[in-house]
C-alpha cells in the first residue's frame, strides 16, 4: 500500500453517517466529509488520534463499503481468505462485497440495519456492537429526515491543510433528498424514544482480534 491513496471519512465528532440535532431542534442525517489521502498518512493519523496526539476535532475513519478490499485495497487482498467456508455453505453464495475498515475508539457508527447478511472479522483492536433484532423495529423511531454532508467551512479546495478540517459544517444535499433513519439510540434511551422503546432488549457484543460475528440481514 506504500504510495497509494485511499478514501477517508472525516468528522469533528467521529459520528459518520449519523443523526445530528441542530440548535433549533431540527434533525438531519449527515454523511462525513470524504477525501483521498495516502494510506500511510491515514494509518499514522488514526494511530495519533487514538494516542491523543492528533487534533481531537479531526476524526478519521477509512470506511468505504464498495467491495474495497478487492478494489481500493487490492494489494492486501492476497492476505485474506477468498471466503469464509461456513458462510459460503450456509448462505449458499460467495460474498458480494468484502470491505476493510480502519478506525479508532473515536469512530462510531449510528444505529442502522442492512438488507444483506454481514460477517465481521476483527483483525486488531476491539469493536463494540449494540445489536437489536428486526422484531424491535418499533422501538427505534425510524423517520424520514433531510440528508446532508459535512464540508470544510472555508470551502473544499482539494488538499486542505489539517487546520481547516477541524471546522466542518453541515451542508444540505442539493437537490434535496430525505433518508429513513433510526432516531432512537439504545445507548441514549431517553432521547427521542417511542412508546415501545422501553421494551427493547439490546445485546452488547465486543469483538477482539480473531473474533468473528455473523449479523443476519435487518438486525
Amino acid at each position: 500500500m506504500a504510495g497509494q491513496h485511499v478514501n477517508v471519512a472525516i468528522t469533528n465528532q467521529g459520528n459518520a453517517d449519523a443523526i445530528v440535532e441542530t440548535e433549533d431542534g431540527k434533525l438531519t442525517f449527515v454523511e462525513p466529509y470524504e477525501r483521498e489521502e495516502l494510506f500511510s498518512d491515514v494509518i499514522t493519523k488514526i494511530q495519533q488520534q487514538e494516542l491523543g496526539e492528533a487534533d481531537p476535532k479531526v476524526i478519521r475513519y477509512a470506511q468505504t463499503q464498495n467491495d474495497n478490499l478487492r478494489n481500493e485495497y487490492e494489494s492486501l487482498f492476497e492476505d485474506v481468505p477468498k471466503d469464509i467456508p461456513f458462510a459460503r455453505i450456509a448462505l449458499q453464495q460467495s460474498p458480494d462485497a468484502i470491505n476493510f475498515w480502519l478506525g479508532s475508539s473515536r469512530s462510531t457508527t449510528s444505529l442502522h440495519k442492512d438488507n444483506y447478511e454481514n460477517i465481521y472479522v476483527q483483525v486488531l483492536g476491539k469493536k463494540h456492537f449494540t445489536l437489536m433484532p428486526p422484531v424491535e423495529a418499533a422501538c427505534v423511531n425510524e423517520r424520514a429526515v433531510p440528508a446532508a454532508k459535512y464540508a470544510p467551512r472555508k470551502g473544499d479546495f482539494g488538499d486542505l491543510q489539517e487546520e481547516y478540517l477541524h471546522d466542518l459544517e453541515m451542508q444540505i444535499d442539493e437537490p434535496a433528498r430525505t433518508i429513513n433513519w433510526a432516531l432512537w439510540d439504545p445507548d441514549e434511551p431517553d432521547v427521542r424514544p417511542t412508546e415501545f422503546s422501553t421494551l427493547s432488549k439490546p445485546v452488547k457484543v465486543t469483538l477482539e482480534p480473531g473474533d468473528m460475528l455473523y449479523l443476519p440481514a435487518m438486525w
